[in-house]
């Protein structure tokens, strides 16, 4: 099965650098800006002792841009992608300077030998897993609880299906939030913490607190709508049409925050093999 453009596997990605060239300040261009910059203020805590794999990194490095722009370069970076990269590209180009450790082109990050990996303690996944079918983003999650350092830190974010607005038409696997919950628990790790990272308003706006919505009425008056939709939505993931989540391994004291998939009595995912996320 497959997407609307008829691929199991869409390397499809967004061009920031396209966005910047036509001037365009989308809501999807700020949000992928937020997620790394949510992930840069993780690795600047401790900057030099974190060891970052970047799952699906696109052409345009854009996490491993940030950080050395913001003088926060990590011990080790390493990234994969499926698609042709190419970091000369983008680094090193007087031969001097910082680059990535490693590098991953045209690579399917499940048939990396698990020993490949270095001591990773931090794994940044973002806008992945609904471009490939149920079992090979369950496979993917997996290797990556296998692989993740003890107190690392995992960082997913992907939509959230909604069947009745349907899905993105490159996308292979769009997934409810309550399916995605259970299904990162089922494949062995822990959540530590969700927000979402863009919302409609009309699915968060009843939800506002009285001071939530005065703050909101008071910031409509300036910001557009592209903007509106990022900022309360941290605050409701349950309600927001993407989501990142923060995980971990979990300890014995971790208590499982979702129903397992095989209670949920409704389609959980846009791919036609959404029943593969049962289990």
């Amino acid at each position: 099965m497959s997407n609307a453009y008829g691929k199991a596997i869409d390397k499809t990605y967004l061009s920031l650098d396209a966005f910047e060239d036509k001037g365009q300040i989308h809501r999807d261009y700020i949000v992928h800006c937020l997620r790394w910059t949510h992930v840069a203020k993780h690795v600047a805590k401790k900057d030099k002792e974190k060891r970052i794999l970047d799952i699906g990194c696109g052409a345009e490095f854009p996490l491993p841009k940030l950080l050395r722009s913001g003088m926060m370069s990590p011990q080790y970076y390493a990234a994969i992608d499926y698609s042709k990269v190419d970091p000369k590209k983008y680094f090193n180009k007087s031969g001097k300077g910082w680059e990535p450790d490693r590098v991953w082109s045209e690579t399917d990050f499940v048939t990396i030998d698990d020993t490949e990996f270095d001591r990773i303690n931090t794994i940044v996944c973002f806008e992945v897993l609904e471009h490939v079918e149920p079992k090979h983003a369950m496979e993917m999650l997996k290797k990556m609880s296998r692989i993740l350092q003890p107190g690392g830190t995992i960082f997913l974010s992907t939509p959230c299906y909604d069947e009745k607005v349907g899905a993105a038409k490159n996308h292979v696997n769009e997934m409810t939030y309550e399916a995605f919950g259970a299904v990162i628990e089922q494949c062995g790790l822990a959540i530590n913490a969700q927000f979402g990272t863009f919302a409609s308003q009309k699915d968060y706006k009843k939800k506002l607190t009285d001071d939530e919505a005065s703050v909101f009425a008071k910031l409509q008056k300036y910001y557009d709508g592209n903007y509106l939709s990022t900022i309360f939505a941290p605050l409701y993931p349950q309600y927001s049409r993407n989501c990142i989540w923060e995980c971990t391994l979990p300890d014995e004291n971790y208590t499982k925050q979702f129903a397992p998939t095989s209670t949920l009595q409704k389609r959980v995912s846009s791919s036609e093999n959404w029943k593969d996320l049962i289990f």
